[in-house]
């Protein structure tokens, strides 16, 4: 499993090509603990192997619509807790 960790980096914001060239590898992705308000939707359209997302802790107050989602088809844990 390959698996990024940048918890508690004071993180506010992701570009649409944050975790470009890791997308066929990267299962989990852990940016829990920072000042994000909002995930680009591009940042989930390039991990389709990404199993674990770990949003918890940040600002994030809405998520991309629903389509953002479409081809996290290995996704099994979203994380969301104590955000806005």
């Amino acid at each position: 499993m390959i698996k990024l960790i940048l918890s508690q980096n004071f993180t506010r914001h992701l570009s649409a090509d944050a975790f470009d060239g890791l997308g066929d590898t990267l299962e989990h992705l852990d940016l829990s603990g920072n000042d994000l308000e909002t995930i680009p939707a591009a940042v989930l359209a390039g991990l389709p192997r990404l199993s674990a997302l770990d949003l918890g802790g940040n600002s994030i107050a809405t998520l991309p619509d629903g389509s953002a989602f479409n081809n996290l088809n290995a996704l099994l844990r979203l994380d969301l807790s104590d955000n806005l």
